[in-house]
């Protein structure tokens, strides 16, 4: 009832019942008692009965509308792709790096605390370039803290990690609001901006893939930028080389999204690597302009 009262463009209501063979006839069954078909069987029956006479009259039996002694209608009637149909072949990226060169991100190290940190981070960063920064001033406050908490636990951060998890959370959004660079990265005055951007992309041995860019937008100098946001962590010395290591391991992955942009537009684009805990940086440009 809840569906079917709140669909916005479109409905579509599937039902399911049998049919019971007897030596060379076969007649269709009414469904199962008490089930919700059953109740709207007197307005469908006619589909049923359509879709069942299509089928009985067809010589092979189409993967989705018949298993078995199952008949699988719409009260729309059944649509089907004919059986040699395939997706068109898409634009191959034009990528400094191929997925089959590209090594790996490696992910082991990081634990499903700090994971669901990141997780957390990117959902408040996106909320703050949509409603603006001044937002996160008026609402931090216990319910923001009781929120990020109850978010972080559905999302399966341990009691014991929870604390530390939230001061983290907290941490890495008050840190951007009080970088200057933060601040630019989250300004939603830029043309063509989005934040948490999907692309999909023909990879020729992945085939279809998606990649989801944190942060996207065109500076007032028509340059693009591509970031990602990386809630890592570094404790000790040699702060600017973990940042530099940083950058190596992440180049392959944000040249890939460069590549995919490139595709679509030809502005100049530049990437950067944003670490909200660190209050770290890192830029480059994107140069290869094959294809």
């Amino acid at each position: 009832y809840v569906a079917a009262t709140r669909a916005k463009r479109s409905l579509h209501l599937l039902g399911h019942t049998s049919f019971k063979e007897e030596k060379d006839t076969q007649e269709l069954q009414s469904p199962t008692a008490g089930s919700l078909l059953a109740t709207l069987w007197p307005a469908v029956a006619d589909e049923f009965e359509q879709a069942f006479e299509r089928l009985a009259d067809a010589p092979v039996t189409p993967a989705g509308v018949a298993t078995g002694s199952n008949i699988y209608a719409s009260v729309a009637g059944i649509e089907r792709l004919q059986s040699d149909w395939a997706l068109p072949a898409a634009f191959r990226v034009a990528s400094g790096e191929s997925a089959t060169s590209e090594m790996p991100v490696e992910y082991s190290w990081v634990g499903p605390g700090a994971r669901h940190v990141g997780t957390v981070v990117h959902r408040l960063l996106e909320h703050l370039v949509q409603r603006g920064t001044d937002s996160w001033q008026q609402g931090r406050s216990e319910a923001l803290i009781t929120n990020v908490r109850k978010e972080l636990t559905r999302l399966g951060v341990p009691l014991v990690d929870i604390d530390s998890s939230v001061a983290r959370t907290i941490k890495a959004v008050d840190n951007t609001l009080g970088d200057e660079r933060g601040r630019w990265l989250l300004d939603n005055a830029y043309q063509d901006s989005h934040c948490e951007y999907a692309l999909v992309w023909y990879d020729e041995d992945k085939g279809w893939v998606t990649s989801v860019i944190d942060r996207t937008f065109v500076d007032n100098n028509g340059v693009r930028w591509i970031i990602d946001y990386k809630t890592s962590t570094h404790t000790g010395g040699g702060l600017d080389a973990f940042l530099d290591r940083e950058q190596e391991r992440y180049r392959g992955q944000l040249n890939r999204y460069a590549g995919i942009m490139r595709s679509i537009e030809r502005r100049p684009i530049r990437l950067g690597l944003y670490f909200p805990l660190l209050g770290g940086w890192r830029e480059w440009g994107y140069t290869n302009d094959a294809g």
